[in-house]
């Protein structure tokens, strides 16, 4: 096995290597960082790696299950193009009040849909909204016994050679850990969904460890 063990000090210094999508994401985080829910926003690495990948892309239409107080949504909407539009699928209202002022803070306002509900709701509008294989990008993170559920509708919304980015799929290591296999239903259905995508012929998947581990998923 080749792998670096990731100090606090090496981390940083790959942090302070990266680019920043957009300059108010230090606000995020600095007005995030006390919240006892902190551990739910997504880290700068991880910001700045999909915001790349994105301009790579040249995505246009992205959508985004879970806010969470905005750092992804700022990060994915600040890499669209004008005329660019993210969908951000939030069941939460303060999540989405919070991460819709910072939005409108970063001028990004009108590049973002914000839609509050049951997020697999949410996706069956769009599915009645939007056509097959409109979507270039697609971020999931929210409630993970649903990870498997919001898989396929995004396949029937995302373009061929388009990307899912799902998060979480180590879940702290709980993975590989069969004590909290045998006791926490997070755990198994994050297990039974990279079982899924990994044995699912529709797509080419990679997994990263990034964070808590991102399965970078691309649509044939």
């Amino acid at each position: 096995m080749k792998a670096l063990k990731i100090t606090e000090e090496l981390y940083q210094y790959t942090v302070d290597n990266c680019f920043e999508p957009h300059p108010i994401l230090k606000k995020i985080q600095n007005d995030t960082k006390d919240r006892p829910d902190a551990v739910m926003q997504i880290p700068a690495d991880q910001g700045a790696f999909m915001a790349m990948l994105l301009k790579s892309m040249n995505a246009k239409v992205a959508i985004e299950i879970g806010c969470y107080t905005g750092y992804s949504t700022i990060s994915i909407a600040s890499s669209l193009p004008t005329g660019g539009m993210l969908y951000s699928l939030d069941i939460n209202d303060e999540a989405i009040k919070t991460a819709k002022s910072y939005a409108e803070e970063a001028g990004l306002n009108e590049k973002i849909n914000f839609m509050k509900g049951p997020a697999l709701n949410s996706l069956e509008t769009l599915v009645t909204e939007l056509s097959p294989n409109s979507i270039d990008f697609a971020f999931i993170d929210a409630d993970k016994g649903n990870q498997t559920n919001y898989y396929e509708v995004l396949l029937n919304l995302i373009k061929p050679n388009g990307i899912i980015i799902a998060d979480n799929v180590l879940w702290y290591g709980r993975v590989v850990d069969p004590e909290a296999l045998a006791k926490d239903n997070d755990t198994k259905a994050m297990i039974a969904f990279n079982q899924h995508v990994q044995s699912d012929s529709r797509v080419e998947a990679t997994m990263l460890h990034i964070s808590d581990g991102l399965y970078l998923i691309r649509k044939k």
